[in-house]
């Protein structure tokens, strides 16, 4: 059984942030995708929940606080590659997030010098908000460096298997 569990945390790393018993209650029920709706929270810093359509797509990410972010496109957890496979969906759910995040970010930025500093606060997710700004040229550039390379580094100890440090760090420039 642990072999199984140890397959499973591999094939989606946020499965290590739950307990054996919290994996097997989302395992034995894959064919319902919402069962995993109460462990989100464990698995993703920034989801507590998701909007589950009446076709179970998922269109939106809500956070502990009650922030709701539309994703960029929908998780179907019902494709027939996904069906039954709650990890392949939740890797996609993870990748559909950060997407819907970036998209936000750059349309966040684009108002940053046209809005007052604390309407435009008030207009952007705190993920959004809260990140945009070191990417902003009337922002101070060493922060701004600092805060980017802490950045590629966290994002490249969490993906190394993906990522290079030269990569995110090019990516990083070219896409700010």
């Amino acid at each position: 059984m642990n072999d199984y569990l140890e397959v499973k945390r591999l094939c989606f790393p946020r499965f290590f942030f739950l307990s054996n018993d919290e994996l097997l209650e989302i395992l034995s029920q894959t064919k319902e995708p919402k069962a995993v709706q109460p462990h989100l929270g464990k698995c993703f810093e920034g989801i507590n929940k998701v909007t589950f359509e009446s076709d179970l797509k998922i269109s939106a990410m809500i956070s502990a606080e009650g922030e709701e972010i539309k994703m960029d496109r929908f998780v179907d957890p019902e494709t027939p590659n996904n069906k039954g496979n709650v990890e392949k969906w939740l890797l996609e759910l993870e990748s559909v997030q950060w997407e819907s995040i970036r998209t936000l970010t750059v349309a966040s930025l684009e108002q940053y010098t046209k809005v007052p500093r604390k309407q435009w606060i008030l207009n952007w997710a705190a993920q959004v908000s809260t990140y945009s700004p070191t990417y902003s040229p009337t922002y101070s550039p060493t922060y701004s460096l600092t805060h980017l390379l802490t950045h590629s580094l966290i994002y490249l100890l969490t993906h190394s298997s993906t990522y290079s440090l030269t990569y995110l760090l090019t990516h990083s420039l070219i896409y700010r």
